[in-house]
């Protein structure tokens, strides 16, 4: 967890937005339909 902290907030400083989700409460199915769905809808941005 330390090291994703690190690696996210580099990312942040090179001006990259970091989007985090929580999966736990999630079937596989499900979590890869958000993905597209954000992944969709940020690719139009």
């Amino acid at each position: 967890m330390m090291k994703d902290e690190e690696l996210w907030t580099l990312l942040r400083k090179r001006g990259y937005r970091i989007l985090e989700l929580s999966y736990s409460s999630y079937t596989n199915k499900k979590g890869d339909e958000l993905f597209r769905e954000i992944v969709n809808k940020v690719g139009r941005e």
